[in-house]
């Protein structure tokens, strides 16, 4: 089984279908560690069968030539991104890049705009496989399943452009 190395990412929110209120919320609540994507590194790393790293994007404030140089940097083999549909472009955008740096990246996609919309998701260009439902238990399987050679398009959380 080869050791893969995955890259999540928690996109920035700058791009906002309502900007008003989000930015009432971020400036009066503030940001928080992203605790799916905690759960999800947690998870693979109790296994210890592959490398994960999180980039906050929203806690760096990192704009495209940072994130494009946090791929370039850790070479994954997975980038992965939360995807919120009030920030749909912030988080396509992370897979954008990382499909831009190298075609041969596996992108993956999760989140809320996942949950409300998996199929449309899974339409989008850049995205290779969609994770539908929880992570702890089901993304490292999804992990050994790639690293083992094998395609996880049949696997019941992962939703792709062909099923």
């Amino acid at each position: 089984m080869k050791r893969l190395k995955v890259l999540l990412f928690f996109p920035t929110q700058k791009h906002s279908a309502t900007p008003s209120a989000i930015k009432t919320i971020l400036t009066e609540a503030g940001s928080y560690p992203p605790l799916s994507l905690l759960h999800l590194a947690t998870a693979v790393r109790r296994q210890g069968r592959h490398d994960i790293m999180i980039v906050d994007a929203l806690a760096g404030n990192y704009g495209p030539k940072e994130i494009e140089n946090a791929i370039r940097e850790h070479k994954p083999d997975i980038v992965g991104a939360t995807l919120v549909t009030d920030f749909l472009k912030d988080g396509y955008d992370v897979l954008r890049i990382a499909k831009k740096v190298s075609p041969d990246i596996i992108t993956m996609a999760g989140g809320p705009q996942v949950i409300l919309y998996p199929n449309d998701t899974a339409r989008l260009k850049d995205i290779d496989y969609v994770f539908y439902g929880e992570g702890d238990e089901a993304f490292p399987v999804v992990l050994d399943v790639i690293a083992d050679g094998k395609n996880p398009d049949d696997l019941p959380f992962i939703i792709t452009r062909e099923n």
